[in-house]
């Protein structure tokens, strides 16, 4: 069984999506706020910070029925539970301003910063990295069964991988020994 969660190949291919001009609006990034509770005019154009409705919207498209219905980013601290070891499809929230926020799919990490693929970074839909101290937190699916990092050791032997050669091993062995969420 593959452990990639569906919600992250759906965010896959979302990659490349891009906000249109001031003139116009990308439909797709209007579907994306469409899945939030934002109203009228907020939820009509691609003006609006559109990260928590990128996400919103692909768990939506996984068939997800749980998810924040917010506009907020920082909304997603309370969705799910809490994750100390993200894995590829954890839910990574992060400070931006006094109370604003991004959110995103984590992939990766390295010392200093978080790689995400998620919603309105740069005003498309990309990978990017993060400053960890930035980061307010982990969010997993409640009861989600999902592989852990140690859980994969025996593909590597007694060498430490990067996070980035772990996402390589994800995505080339694509299975691994699960953990029930509580």
């Amino acid at each position: 069984m593959g452990f990639e969660p569906a919600w992250l190949r759906i965010a896959w291919q979302e990659l490349g999506v891009k906000g249109a001009p001031e003139t116009s609006d990308n439909l797709r990034i209007v579907e994306y706020l469409e899945a939030t509770p934002l109203g009228r005019p907020g939820n009509e154009n691609n003006e609006t910070p559109w990260c928590c409705g990128f996400v919103n919207w692909v768990l939506k498209q996984a068939g997800i029925e749980s998810r924040t219905n917010s506009a907020w980013a920082r909304s997603w601290l309370n969705w799910g539970v809490a994750a100390d070891e993200p894995i590829p499809g954890t839910i990574a929230v992060f400070s931006r301003k006094a109370n604003a926020g991004h959110v995103g799919f984590y992939l990766a990490e390295d010392a200093t910063r978080i790689q995400v693929l998620g919603g309105n970074q740069g005003n498309a839909a990309t990978i990017a990295w993060f400053p960890k101290a930035n980061l307010l937190g982990y969010r997993e699916r409640q009861g989600w069964t999902v592989p852990t990092r140690k859980s994969c050791l025996w593909l590597s032997g007694p060498y430490l991988l990067s996070p980035l050669q772990w996402w390589g091993i994800i995505l080339v062995a694509r299975r691994g020994v699960p953990r029930k969420m509580n």
